[in-house]
């Protein structure tokens, strides 16, 4: 009689031998082959799209990517140098062979996530953003960038959970509290909303968004002459934000 172990393995020679097979092409390959041939594309950058001095240097460094494609810096610098002007479709690969190629590092988890973002992407950027915690939980960056993904797309529990957590840091962030606002806005809840926007304001007086959100809030709670100053300081305001650190 065949022992219980003969018939396993001849249950699961086949995956063995297809194991066998897989490790001893892949030792064949030459080293990063392997690697190489998962990761995405580079872009097809069109340098006449850019200025003079821009297309020398995004050729410099697109140039330097080819010569080492499996670099995780110089392919996470490409995806920079291309986010600069606001090229994120062609940023995105870059910082995702990055991600791939240098797993535990948490500035291309972030930056793909931003580059998600910017392409409407909030699936995946939330995804990417979510990585980049797991690499660096104290990062306020992608806790706020998170946030507003989550509200982007409807999250609004988990979002607003985000945002009172950067409220209560040492250093409380207006952009948190706009955020809380934006929720509370989205509510119905004007009242909420307006104090969130004052606080916003309160911890930076340049805030445009902030302002101008405030104005559209004591509109429509019937105070249109506190509004038409609240959007008025907001005006000359429009690009004024928050620095982040």
């Amino acid at each position: 009689q065949r022992s219980g172990l003969a018939r396993t393995n001849d249950r699961t020679g086949g995956v063995g031998a297809g194991l066998l097979l897989l490790a001893l092409l892949l030792a064949g390959l030459p080293a990063g082959e392997g690697v190489a041939q998962t990761l995405p594309a580079l872009p097809a950058i069109d340098g006449e799209r850019f200025e003079p001095e821009v297309r020398a240097q995004v050729e410099a460094v697109e140039r330097a990517v080819r010569q080492t494609p499996l670099d995780p810096a110089l392919n996470g610098r490409l995806g920079m140098v291309l986010q600069t002007y606001e090229q994120y479709e062609l940023a995105r690969p870059c910082y995702e062979r990055a991600r791939q190629l240098a797993p535990k590092e948490f500035r291309w988890a972030y930056l793909l996530g931003v580059a998600r973002t910017e392409l409407g992407d909030q699936k995946g950027a939330a995804s990417a953003l979510r990585e980049a915690l797991e690499l660096d939980a104290t990062s306020v960056a992608a806790q706020l960038r998170l946030a507003d993904v989550l509200f982007a797309a409807g999250q609004s529990e988990e979002s607003a959970a985000l945002y009172e957590r950067l409220t209560r840091q040492s250093s409380p962030l207006p952009q948190a509290h706009y955020g809380l606002g934006r929720i509370a806005t989205a509510r119905r809840d004007l009242a909420a909303a307006a104090g969130q926007y004052r606080r916003a304001i309160d911890l930076f007086p340049g805030y445009g968004a902030a302002l101008y959100a405030l104005g559209i809030v004591t509109r429509q709670m019937g105070q249109p002459a506190e509004a038409v100053e609240w959007l008025a300081r907001a005006q000359p305001l429009q690009r004024s934000r928050p620095p982040l650190d």
